[in-house]
């Protein structure tokens, strides 16, 4: 069985059906899901999701993450 990662603010990530680089805001563990804010400065004001559910998220490697 493959151990579930559980998100912690500040990650990289992007979402399932949604465009772009996200990071990881807010962790609600009660509910399993995040709020994030995009890192992408073509989005002004940048978007936020909230209540993401952690099964939608896709964590990017570190250097693709930081390069940003």
């Amino acid at each position: 069985m493959k151990k579930r990662r559980i998100p912690k603010k500040g990650d990289v990530v992007s979402a399932l059906g949604h465009k772009g680089m996200f990071q990881v805001t807010s962790v609600n563990s009660r509910n399993a899901s995040v709020d994030l804010r995009s890192v992408e400065r073509r989005n002004l004001p940048r978007e936020v999701l909230e209540g993401v559910p952690w099964d939608a998220l896709l964590y990017l490697p570190p250097d693709k993450s930081s390069s940003n």
